[in-house]
C-alpha cells in the first residue's frame, strides 16, 4: 500500500498498467496491491473491538474505504463493507 504521489513517482511503468493488469486496485489516495485488498475484504464484516488490532496499514485503508464510500459503520458496532 503506497500514496498515490508516491506510487507514480516509483512506478516503472505508468499506474494504469497496473490497474489492467489487476495487480494492483486504487482506493481513494492509496495505491493497494489487489491481493492486500482482498485479503482484508475477507475480514469484513470487521467489528469495532478488531479495528483495535489492525495494522497501521490496514487502519489506513479502512479509513480511506471509509471516506470513499466503499464500507461503513453499521450501528456504531461493526464496518460492513458495501458492495
Amino acid at each position: 500500500m503506497i500514496k498515490l504521489g508516491d506510487a507514480a513517482r516509483l512506478a516503472r511503468e505508468p499506474l494504469e498498467n497496473y490497474f489492467k493488469k489487476g495487480v494492483a486496485v486504487p482506493v481513494g489516495g492509496l495505491i493497494v496491491s489487489a491481493e492486500f485488498l482482498e485479503r482484508f475484504k475477507k475480514r469484513f464484516p470487521l467489528s469495532m473491538s478488531k479495528v483495535q488490532s489492525l495494522s497501521k496499514e490496514e487502519k489506513e485503508l479502512l479509513n480511506e474505504m471509509t471516506r470513499e464510500g466503499l464500507v461503513y459503520l453499521h450501528g456504531g458496532r461493526e464496518y460492513r463493507l458495501i458492495e
